[in-house]
C-alpha cells in the first residue's frame, strides 16, 4: 500500500459520486515535481485540472468488476478515529491506496485504488447555496 499526504479536492469519500459509475474518489494535489516523477515512474497517471494543478485521482468503485459490492473507504480524523465529516477542497489529508495494473487496447497504466483517508487539516465542506430556492422563498 502507498501513502501520500497533500491537499485534496473533490473528496467523495463519505458518499460515493454517482454522476457516472458509482465510486468513492478523491483528487490529491501533486505540486512537487519529484513526487510527480516518482508516481509516474510507478505507472500512475498524473492529471492536470483547468487551473493548471497536477493531481492524482484515487478511486474505489462501489461495485467491483465481478459484481460484488465493495466496502467504503475508511475515513479517519486527525486523531485516527472514524469520522463522518465532509472534506472540503483544500483540506490536507493522508491517503492510503493500492496500485492496480491494467492494460487494454487503449493503453496501460496503474489505477490508484482508494483504501483510507486520514484528515490532517480539515477545511469544512460548504454546501452550495441554491439561489433559485432562495429567490422562491423571498417572493
Amino acid at each position: 500500500m502507498y501513502e501520500l499526504t497533500g491537499k485534496c479536492k473533490w473528496a467523495h469519500v463519505q458518499h460515493p459520486n454517482t454522476t457516472y459509475d458509482a465510486k468513492w474518489s478523491i483528487d490529491l494535489m501533486v505540486d512537487n515535481p519529484q513526487m510527480q516523477a516518482l508516481l509516474e515512474s510507478k505507472g500512475f497517471n498524473i492529471k492536470e485540472n483547468k487551473e493548471g494543478e497536477k493531481f492524482l485521482h484515487i478511486k474505489r468503485n462501489v461495485i467491483s468488476r465481478k459484481g460484488k459490492e465493495n466496502d467504503a473507504p475508511v475515513v479517519l480524523d486527525k486523531n485516527g478515529e472514524p469520522t463522518t465529516s465532509l472534506i472540503g477542497n483544500g483540506s490536507t489529508v493522508t491517503v492510503g491506496f493500492d496500485g492496480f495494473d491494467w492494460s487494454s487496447s487503449f493503453g496501460s497504466g496503474v489505477t490508484a485504488y482508494l483504501n483510507t483517508v486520514k484528515i490532517v487539516d480539515l477545511v469544512p465542506y460548504k454546501e452550495a447555496i441554491d439561489l433559485n430556492k432562495e429567490l422562491a422563498e423571498a417572493i
